[in-house]
């Protein structure tokens, strides 16, 4: 099993499927936490940053939705989400590619539309940072 590598798409989608299943397995214990802010949160940071892949940015977000969606885990994350959006914003730029676009748009409306994630924002989004 060691040297089985799974593909990236693949991974990013069972993480979220895991946050989404079970997000107090990530606050249960200091080491879990620390593998979602410092694990997954740098793979995120990397896959926002310079993603040409549209399978592999396309589960970053929804992982990143599963994030924003579920206040518990999204309230001691606000320093990384609120990142987050900044990246998603920048890829609202011209330069970027249409489908970068309009994903990053699609994910900006999608947390517009999710009442968990307007009420972390509004309470947390102003403390962090």
């Amino acid at each position: 099993l060691a040297q089985v590598k799974f593909p990236r798409p693949l991974c990013l989608e069972l993480l979220g499927t895991c946050l989404a299943a079970n997000p107090a397995l990530f606050l249960g214990g200091p080491a879990c936490f620390a593998l979602l802010r410092q694990g997954v949160c740098a793979v995120l940071l990397k896959n926002l940053r310079g993603c040409f892949d549209f399978a592999i940015l396309i589960r970053s977000i929804h992982l990143l939705q599963r994030l924003f969606s579920c206040p518990a885990l999204a309230a001691p994350l606000m320093p990384e989400l609120q990142v987050f959006l900044h990246l998603m914003l920048d890829l609202t730029a011209a330069e970027r590619s249409p489908w970068q676009r309009a994903t990053s748009l699609e994910f900006l409306s999608s947390l517009c539309e999710d009442p968990a994630a307007l009420a972390v924002l509004y309470e947390h989004g102003g403390s962090a940072g």
